[in-house]
């Protein structure tokens, strides 16, 4: 007779963890983590993966975003390669105030700011 193994994983409870790992990769990738702990080191002592693995997975994130990266893109998980720094709106207004924040809407007297929109005469009133 077999036995089932009893320290198996069933299905839901191997989604659980997958959904667990997604978001706690979701959150080091948003989260800037790259920026204090390494892809490497993360995935390693963090998620528990190991290191073959590891290398395996980022050899494929490296190959897919080069067959599929928009021309703007820049690899930001790939080791080796620096972080770049993020880039402010087309509009943005410093904290206290300063600086351009205003832009011109094509096809209309209006100017559209941080704070919203404005006609010529009546921002303010």
């Amino acid at each position: 007779m077999d036995w089932e193994d009893l320290n198996a994983l069933n299905d839901s409870e191997k989604a659980s963890i997958a959904l667990k790992r997604t978001q706690a990769f979701t959150m080091y990738v948003e989260g800037g983590g790259a920026q204090l702990m390494a892809p490497m080191d993360f995935l390693t002592l963090v998620m528990g993966f190991d290191g073959e693995t590891v290398v395996n997975v980022l050899d494929n994130l490296d190959k897919f975003l080069k067959e599929n990266k928009p021309s703007d893109a820049e690899d930001d998980l790939v080791p080796g390669r620096p972080i770049p720094e993020p880039k402010p709106p087309e509009t943005f207004l410093a904290p206290n105030g300063a600086g351009d924040s205003t832009k011109k809407v094509q096809g209309s007297k209006q100017k559209v700011t941080a704070r919203g929109t404005k006609a010529s005469d009546s921002w303010g009133k």
